[in-house]
């Protein structure tokens, strides 16, 4: 019996079902071509190298056959199977196993002490070694953690205030009627200096116990109130500040346009465009400054970018000059400035080769500079350190230093000042004070005298300078008086506040905090 196919009806089912049956013609085509792909590109050495004899046997002497292939021709045909930089290999951009074996090991360091000083009520301390987790593992997965280092932290931080209460919600109160008081007297800067201080004081209060579990809600009622009040001060001061800041690089901008100094006309521009971001951020809403003020603003900036265009040459003369009066002076603004000035002039005029040239030059000669202000700076520093000076530390021009140095990895150095810039990048980075003595002086408890230690602070420490396992000890001192076997001082005592001041040659000053009362 033969088989009868309806035609009309396989007709029929095909145009109901063609979407179908092409998406599914269209895949097993792709699937297809994907592996046949992947057949090509995914060959063993040894595929290459029958596949290279195949092609052509090299002659050996005498005509005979050479099965030897050289790592040329393999080279060559892995890179006819796949592109060069398929080859290239990706580091790890979180550091090598070992690398990151080390840094999970600090983590777990820190955030063991964490946990330790939080049990043991010494909550500062506790939040400093959360915060330094933090810093060092910011996602929080590098380990895997009971509780999260930034809940630890908030909960330690709720602790203290709970505990701490009320010489927290006196002191941010204080700081608020100084705020004020400064604001009155003139003193802008320090009233918002200490404004700042009792907003940012109170909000991490706020974030601590946002409901007042800890604290009750009345209470923390009285912090939102009051932050909301240092907060408005706060702003209101800086609307203040806004407004004498725009009417005075408004002026100041007008008269440099009226004149014929470049570099300071864009180093107005600068300072425009920064109050342009100010006046965004404190009055989004036009209350202090008009609308009609901030275009005449924008206009100000564009007359004065348009003034400096026109004149590109003066101003690249004046940057000669000044880049020359800056480099004996050894004055890295003035040089900076300067090396600016010509950037601006190069955008002017993109295609003047000679321009081009200036700015390379000046570039590595200030580089130069940089690196001769940097190397005499960690000299002078390192001196410092080794009398102990530590307090004239210069902490602000190693920063600077640092983000200068580092910067003259955008300039297209010479192979001799690269190694310069690196190597000073790293001494730099390793200037620092010494640590505080609680690295080394773990401290455990600070009990206020009682009756039966003479008036002497019992302080528990665990001592980590020994070697193998660290070992507890028990201090009793009273302020100025040193410990002869640890040699640490109890340097000062501050009751009101709760804290004394640990000290110890070689070692930076450590604030902490006196333990509750048992």
């Amino acid at each position: 019996m033969g088989l009868s196919i309806d035609k009309e009806a396989l007709l029929e089912y095909v145009s109901k079902k063609k979407d179908s049956l092409f998406i599914g013609l269209l895949v097993i085509v792709i699937l297809a071509g994907g592996w046949f792909l992947y057949q090509k590109s995914a060959l063993s050495v040894n595929d290459i190298l029958d596949e290279i004899l195949r092609k052509e046997p090299p002659k050996g002497p005498g005509g005979a056959e050479n099965t030897a292939v050289t790592s040329n021709e393999v080279v060559d045909n892995l890179l006819k199977k796949r592109a060069a930089e398929d080859y290239n290999l990706k580091r790890n951009p979180f550091g090598s196993p070992e690398d990151q074996m080390k840094k999970r090991q600090e983590v777990e360091a820190a955030y063991q002490r964490g946990v330790d000083l939080f049990q043991a009520g010494q909550f500062d301390a506790a939040i400093q070694q959360f915060d330094k987790v933090i810093a060092l593992d910011v996602t929080e997965t590098r380990i895997s953690y009971s509780i999260l280092p930034s809940e630890y932290k908030r909960r330690a931080q709720r602790e203290n205030l709970k505990r701490n209460f009320d010489r927290v919600l006196a002191s941010a109160k204080a700081d608020v009627d100084e705020g004020n008081r400064q604001a009155q007297a003139g003193a802008i800067v320090e009233a918002q200096t200490v404004l700042t201080r009792a907003d940012d004081t109170l909000r991490r209060c706020i974030d601590s116990d946002p409901e007042g579990a800890a604290i009750g809600k009345e209470n923390i009622e009285q912090i939102k109130n009051l932050q909301l009040l240092a907060f408005d001060r706060l702003m209101q001061i800086k609307g203040q500040v806004l407004i004498g800041e725009f009417n005075r690089e408004l002026g100041e901008a007008r008269t440099a346009l009226s004149g014929s100094n470049f570099i300071e006309m864009l180093k107005k521009v600068v300072a425009l465009i920064k109050v342009q971001s100010d006046v965004k951020a404190i009055d989004p809403n036009a209350k202090l400054v008009s609308r009609d003020q901030v275009n005449q603003l924008n206009s100000l900036v564009e007359q004065i970018q348009a003034k400096v265009k026109d004149n590109f040459q003066a101003l690249v003369a004046q940057a000669d000059q000044q880049f020359t009066e800056g480099a004996v002076q050894k004055d890295m603004q003035k040089t900076s400035q300067a090396v600016y000035a010509l950037q601006m002039a190069r955008n002017f005029d993109p295609n003047d080769k000679d321009l081009a040239k200036k700015l390379t030059d000046y570039a590595a000669r200030r580089a130069d500079l940089v690196m001769e202000i940097a190397t005499k700076f960690l000299a002078d520093q390192q001196a410092l350190l080794d009398k102990g000076e530590f307090e004239k530390f210069d902490l602000q021009n190693k920063r600077q230093l640092l983000g200068e140095v580092l910067a003259l990895r955008n300039i297209a150095l010479n192979a001799a000042q690269k190694n310069q810039a690196s190597e000073l990048e790293n001494k730099l980075k390793a200037l620092r004070l010494p640590p505080p003595v609680t690295d080394d002086f773990e401290v455990l408890s600070i009990q206020p005298p009682a009756g039966t230690s003479g008036g002497k602070y019992k302080i528990e420490v665990m001592d980590k300078t020994s070697r193998g396992t660290a070992s507890k000890k028990l201090l009793y001192l009273s302020q100025g008086q040193t410990d002869p076997r640890s040699k640490i001082v109890l340097k000062q005592v501050d009751t009101s506040n709760g804290f004394v001041i640990l000290s110890k040659s070689g070692y930076t000053d450590a604030k902490v905090e006196i333990s509750p009362k048992k």
